[in-house]
């Protein structure tokens, strides 16, 4: 089985997804389609990579798993949690004023580098005003760790259309 779980159990995870995106559909059928075209490939990929992890004997001893145990269980919390975070992240109406700001800060690293772009920090975080803290009549720069943006520079560069939208 698939990190310990059984084949009832898989199939109620699919039929929970199934139950959810239906009712979901039903409710607000742009926002379902939205959710789903942006959301399918990120669930896959966490899906394969949560599965490959449980599975992989050190990983399972890191995480203390016994074979045949609670891996598919942790596997299937990990996909029902995203599952929520995409619906509510990937909703039209979702509005985070900081999207965009994290977004212009990743595509600074994507088209200056990294070496420009670490040197430049806290000059682009006072231009972008992120993360800025007021102490009397001072601010100062909080500060972020580069490893978000390193992380979400290659989408923003151009890999995924709806990404790179987010990020201009």
């Amino acid at each position: 089985m698939a990190g310990g779980l059984t084949h009832p159990a898989i199939a109620g995870h699919a039929l929970l997804v199934l139950a959810a995106g239906s009712a979901a559909a039903a409710r607000d059928p742009l926002a379902f389609e939205r959710a789903t075209r942006l959301g399918a490939p990120t669930y896959l990929a966490v899906a394969l990579l949560a599965l490959a992890l449980v599975r992989w004997p050190p990983a399972g001893r890191a995480l203390k798993l016994e074979p045949g145990g609670a891996g598919g269980a942790l596997v299937g919390l990990v996909l029902v949690a995203l599952v929520v975070r995409l619906a509510i992240l990937l909703h039209p109406l979702f509005y985070y004023p900081d999207v965009r700001v994290h977004g212009l800060f990743a595509l600074q690293l994507a088209r200056r580098g990294f070496i420009a772009f670490l040197s430049e920090f806290t000059a682009n975080q006072f231009r972008y005003s992120l993360g800025l803290q007021q102490v009397g009549d001072h601010w100062y720069a909080f500060p972020y760790p580069p490893v978000f943006y390193m992380v979400a520079a290659p989408w923003c560069a151009g890999f995924t259309t709806a990404l790179r939208l987010r990020c201009r």
